[in-house]
C-alpha cells in the first residue's frame, strides 16, 4: 500500500482537474455571459399591456360589439403618435362577469 494502486480512490486527482482547467472554466463562462449580453441587447423590446374596465352603461358583449375589430386604421386614430409601435390590439368581454372587459395591447 505505498503506491496508488487502481483500486485506491485519491480525492485529490479530482481536485487537481478543476485546478488544472481553472482558466478554461473561467474563459467558457466569461464567453456565455458575454454572448448572452450581446443578444439581449440586440432583441427587440416588447412590452404588453393588459387592463381589465368595468362599464356602467353597457354589458361588455355590447361594448365589445359597438367598438368592433380594431383594426390598422381605428388604431392609427386612437393612438396617434405611437400607433407604429402597436402590433395588435385584444378586446373581449369576461367570461364570468357581464360588466367586465379585457384590453390586450
Amino acid at each position: 500500500m505505498n503506491g496508488n494502486t487502481p483500486d485506491e480512490i485519491n480525492l485529490m486527482d479530482y481536485i487537481q482537474v478543476p485546478r488544472k482547467r481553472k482558466w478554461l472554466i473561467i474563459l467558457g463562462t466569461l464567453v456565455f455571459v458575454i454572448a448572452a449580453a450581446i443578444i439581449s441587447l440586440l432583441m427587440p423590446k416588447i412590452y404588453r399591456g393588459e387592463a381589465i374596465f368595468r362599464i356602467q352603461t353597457f354589458t361588455a358583449k355590447e361594448m365589445v360589439s359597438i367598438i368592433g375589430k380594431l383594426d390598422k386604421e381605428k388604431i392609427k386614430q386612437v393612438f396617434t403618435k405611437t400607433y407604429n409601435s402597436i402590433d395588435s390590439i385584444k378586446l373581449s368581454a369576461l367570461r364570468d362577469s357581464g360588466d367586465k372587459f379585457q384590453l390586450i395591447i
